[in-house]
């Protein structure tokens, strides 16, 4: 570029200094700086341009927010609207007032002027005007308490309506981290899940079958008040025969079975575990009760992140604990106190966290139940517990429960997938009725309390008690005189009722 001829020196033009510039080149240094920023700056935005490729992937994260932003809106302009109506409506009077202090100051002009005019009436007329004036004057204090009261109302409705801002501002922030919440939820790849979710039930019925599909000691069955009261105590519809017979046994795993499956989904199956573990029921009742599969991912994923790891696995160590110790009570009553019951039962339950801990973090809340008001849904049924048992031919007896779940069914309600379908016994399975039927012969033949003898009688009711006979063998006769009569009037040895 040819720089234009400067004039310098002691005879320069105008007094210029020798050191000014043209602002021709000035323009064109500035153009080029800009050029040089331009240049930079179309850098920057090829250096970030693969971050923006993924503008879809960040819209698709961001589509969820728009529910509750178009509510959030819908509120604004409701407030806005609300607001406008009021605004317009102070504009209005305050419109209507000051076209009336207009008039009234007018009027005041017009009867000073006239007042003026008229220095020759009478002193009645005077006191007439004065009057007049003041309550000119007592209708314009008035109007300015109006105006300031309409001022006020103004004042708290903008108070109101900055209020109303910040909470759509926290609502904002709110969602964000919502957002930032959910990106913990993956996409769970359900056959793999549900391959372990089958080894976890193939575990479950080797457990019960090592425990309880084997002899008990006759010992066991000598008290059939307690396998009367076993199906209460277990809280289970089915019977338990007093015998080492398939049916029987069949029986003591199907209720091993489902006091796992119930333990299983009730206490590890959850959303999320929680640390406060005896008071985590409303919370989980009211995930499993969300219509919009969006709120519910937001609920569960705020709770996942709400606890640190360490407070959850002291939860899930505490719900194992005293879940192991739980069942191992229970089930003692069929034969499974044992130690390596025990230890089974608690490496199962670790198991089952680990394998469903996968679900808690799925964009797709996975379900497991075991009620039984899905009388409808394609349960599987064991093979175990109709083989191994001869057809029967008589007619069965009335059920006494609809199903007996041995696994829950697991599935996924947003698409409609099941990933397994579980597990029940039927009242209608060969193995049921034979228990049934095992069990009411049992009652049959169930040994009656032996009645006192006539000699008994007579020793019992003599004063001195003796009579001959030695002391001993007199309070063995009548305990077993006392223990008849408890037994008969429904009387526990202790004297207290059996019921």
């Amino acid at each position: 570029m040819v720089k234009p001829d400067v004039p310098n020196g002691p005879n320069a033009v105008n007094g210029a200094s020798p050191n000014s510039e043209d602002p021709a080149i000035s323009r064109a240094k500035q153009a080029i700086k800009a050029c040089c920023g331009f240049q930079d700056a179309a850098k920057e935005m090829l250096k970030y341009s693969e971050a923006l490729g993924n503008v879809e992937e960040v819209l698709d994260r961001h589509h969820a927010m728009e529910d509750a932003t178009r509510s959030n809106e819908t509120l604004i302009a409701k407030l806005e609207s609300a607001n406008q109506v009021q605004i317009d409506g102070y504009e209005k009077r305050y419109t209507m007032w000051n076209e009336e202090k207009c008039q009234l100051e007018r009027r005041v002009r017009e009867l000073e002027t006239d007042q003026a005019a008229r220095m020759g009436v009478s002193e009645k007329q005077k006191a007439t005007h004065a009057q007049a004036v003041a309550e000119l004057e007592k209708d314009l204090e008035k109007e300015k308490k109006m105006v300031a009261k309409l001022t006020k109302e103004l004042e708290a409705s903008n108070t109101k309506t900055q209020e109303a801002n910040k909470k759509i501002g926290r609502y904002i922030e709110q969602l964000k981290d919502w957002e930032s919440n959910c990106a913990l939820l993956k996409e769970l790849d359900l056959k793999v899940f549900g391959e372990k979710v089958k080894r976890l039930f193939s575990r479950c019925c080797k457990i019960c079958n090592t425990h309880f599909l084997r002899d008990l000691p006759n010992e066991a069955f000598q008290d059939y008040a307690r396998w009367e009261n076993l199906p209460k105590a277990l809280e289970v519809g089915i019977c338990f025969p007093p015998t080492n017979s398939p049916a029987a046994k069949h029986m003591r795993m199907a209720a091993a079975m489902h006091i796992l499956a119930d333990r299983l989904c009730n206490n590890f199956f959850r959303p999320c575990y929680l640390p406060e573990y005896s008071d985590g029921g409303d919370p989980m009742k009211e995930i499993l009760g969300q219509q919009n599969p969006q709120k519910e991912r937001i609920m569960r994923s705020l709770l996942l992140s709400t606890y640190s790891p360490k407070m959850v696995d002291e939860a899930i160590k505490q719900a194992i604990q005293e879940t192991t110790q739980e069942i191992c009570q229970l089930l003692n009553l069929i034969g499974g106190g044992e130690e390596s019951f025990r230890k089974e039962v608690k490496s199962l339950f670790h198991e089952a966290v680990n394998v469903w801990k996968e679900a808690q973090y799925s964009k797709k809340m996975v379900e497991a139940s075991t009620t039984e008001d899905y009388t409808d849904w394609q349960w599987d049924k064991l093979e175990t517990f109709t083989s191994g048992v001869d057809e029967i031919k008589q007619q069965p007896p009335l059920p006494r429960f609809e199903m007996l779940n041995l696994f829950p069914c697991i599935f996924v309600p947003e698409i409609e997938h099941t990933v397994d379908n579980g597990c029940v016994l039927w009242p209608a399975q060969n193995t049921v009725i034979a228990a049934e039927q095992e069990f009411t012969k049992c009652l049959v033949r169930k040994p009656k309390p032996r009645k006192p003898s006539f000699v008994g009688r007579r020793l019992s009711s003599q004063s001195d008690g003796t009579n001959g006979v030695k002391s001993d063998e007199r309070h063995a006769f009548l305990d077993t005189k006392q223990r008849a009569a408890q037994t008969e009037g429904g009387q526990a040895p202790n004297g207290k009722s059996a019921g």
